[in-house]
Formats: structure tokens, sequence, C-alpha cells
């Protein structure tokens, strides 16, 4: 691990040690998935809870992600305890309960798309909307050898949204054909934000799909 990474890595790790009321505060979820599959980082955090005496929630991290060989013996520590450092339940829309966070309105259906029949039900959907908006996500790059791939592609009209799974559908010749109609319709308007980054992205992941090549009309705020 170089001096980079390990300064990215202790980064995360001392944003998920902060109180939970600290601006910069990370739950040790969001970094314990930030981790997901990297050993050396997912015990490295697992020691750091410890540090901080939170036995419950580093127990947690090393369940879950199925770690060997750690000093400490998690399995000869019992405890009725609920792990607070556990993810929250799938569900849309924030986590939080704080009446600051944005919700999206009640009749707005939100739909998970990781199939082909899905695809099509989005298409018949959104397929001349006035309006689409869209944004991808993906997860961070802590180092130069970390390969930054689109996870999720949200798209959205007046009425429903729809949360593409990019790592399930990835290369999808029908979900590629789906997304190329609806952006190309002439009575559509797509809106992104700062959607630059995201077509970069698209660019260097799916060189066979054409979905982000063309725009009937386009608007990037």
């Amino acid at each position: 691990m170089d001096i980079a990474e390990e300064g990215a890595l202790n980064y995360y790790i001392s944003r998920t040690m902060r109180k939970s009321d600290h601006i910069d505060h990370l739950p040790i979820y969001k970094c314990e998935d930030l981790f997901s599959g990297m050993t050396d980082r997912l015990k490295k955090l697992c020691k750091a809870l410890l540090k901080k005496g939170k036995i419950v929630e580093a127990k947690g991290v090393w369940e879950r992600s199925q770690l060997e060989g750690m000093e400490f013996d998690f399995a000869n520590h019992k405890s009725d305890m609920k792990d607070p450092g556990a993810p929250p339940q799938d569900s849309f829309g924030p986590v939080s309960v704080d009446p600051r966070c944005m919700r999206l309105p009640a009749e707005v259906k939100v739909t998970f798309v990781a199939t082909e029949e899905t695809c099509l039900q989005m298409r018949e959907v959104l397929l001349a909307s006035d309006f689409i908006g869209m944004d991808a996500e993906w997860r961070p790059a802590i180092s130069r050898r970390d390969k930054e791939r689109p996870a999720l592609f949200q798209i959205a009209n007046r009425h429903a949204a729809f949360l593409i799974d990019l790592i399930a559908l990835a290369d999808n010749s029908v979900l590629d054909e789906v997304l190329s109609a609806l952006f190309t319709c002439e009575k559509t308007v797509c809106i992104g934000f700062s959607f630059n980054s995201d077509l970069s992205m698209f660019k260097r992941a799916y060189e066979t799909m054409k979905f982000y090549q063309n725009f009937a009309h386009f608007c990037d705020v």
C-alpha cells in the first residue's frame, strides 16, 4: 500500500470515527461498502473500531465480510446488543429521518431495473416524456490501482423513477436499445447535473454501448 492509498484509507476511517452529528461523519456501513472485497482495508477498519471500544460494530463488519485471521477472537465475544453499525434495510429514499432531507413525492413510483424485462417496462413509462432527469453513481477510487466503474444509473420523469443496475446489465443490448430510444426521442429533453463526468465514465466502461453517444435534446445544469 503506497503513501497516497494509506492516506485515503485513513481519511475514510477517520470520518467513520467521528461523532454521528458531525458534518463529515461517514456511517460504518458506508465505509464498509466502500471497502467491499478489500480484505486488508476491512481488517484495518475493524482494528480502528476495536481501538475505539466499538466491539459490537467491529464484530459486525468482521462477520458480514467473512474476515479471517483477526487478532481479536470475535467468535468468543458474545453480546445481545444490536450492531449499530449494520447497514439499514434497503429502502428507496433517504435513510435519515432528518426533515431537511429531500424526498420524492409519494405518488412517484421507484423501480429497480436489473433485468431485460424491467428495461422494457421502463421504456413504456419514460418514452416521449417531456423531461428526463439522469445521474450515475460509482464507488470512488481509493488508490491508483482501483478501477472506477458505473454501478447505478438513475433516470426519471415527473411521475416515475428508475434505478438501473449497471453491474447486472453491463453491455446489455436491450438496455442499450431502450436508453438510446429514450435519449434520442425528439419530444424529450434530457437533463443532467455536471453530466460530462458521467459520459466520460460511460465511454471508458462501455465501449460497445451507444446510449450515451446521442441525445435529441440535452441540458446540463
